[in-house]
């Protein structure tokens, strides 16, 4: 971009002069493009200072389990289960059960160490003329269940969950 250095008027190409007031024309860069590029290079050294507490952190576990400790690492997921619903006198099935991702988790190593259950309610109201008040509620209905898994991390398998270990670093701090 281009603009005149007296009267400030912007241009896409460059002239000689002004053709509004006759001043000199200068090269610049508009403030949205300065900022983009400042929003890109913050990204990017944000990027870098994560990517470098999480390499900290793994290179501490390595030093761990290297003088014979073992780490647990924790991970948690949703699954679905078998709930029903009964509206207008038919039964309704919310989701299908399916614990897959937990069976795939078991042949990789880890362990099942806890289950808090997902659980649905409703508000329920009494009318009185034009007001209402409140009258309790139905609830602590299952309708799924997050699944608490452990995994064991020593010196012989350090290397084999390099992945697991990063995906719960970054998770642990929030960062991805």
């Amino acid at each position: 971009m281009f603009r005149c250095k007296k009267c400030l008027n912007e241009y896409s190409k460059s002239f000689d002069n002004c053709p509004m007031c006759g001043g000199e024309i200068e090269s610049f860069v508009p403030l949205e493009e300065k900022q983009e590029k400042q929003r890109h290079e913050a990204e990017i050294d944000k990027r870098a200072r994560i990517n470098q507490l999480v390499a900290n952190e793994i290179e501490d576990l390595r030093d761990r389990v290297s003088k014979g400790k073992d780490v647990k690492l924790y991970w948690s997921f949703y699954i679905s289960v078998d709930s029903q619903m009964e509206l207008a006198n038919s039964v309704t099935k919310l989701s299908p059960f399916d614990d897959s991702a937990v069976k795939i988790a078991g042949m990789k190593g880890w362990n099942v160490v806890g289950v808090v259950p997902k659980t649905s309610g409703s508000a329920l109201q009494n009318y009185e003329g034009f007001g209402k008040t409140w009258a309790g509620g139905i609830g602590g209905n299952v309708v799924g269940a997050y699944v608490m898994m452990e995994l064991t991390v020593n010196q012989e398998n350090f290397d084999e969950f390099l992945d697991e270990i990063d995906a719960v670093v970054r998770s642990a701090h929030k960062v991805s």
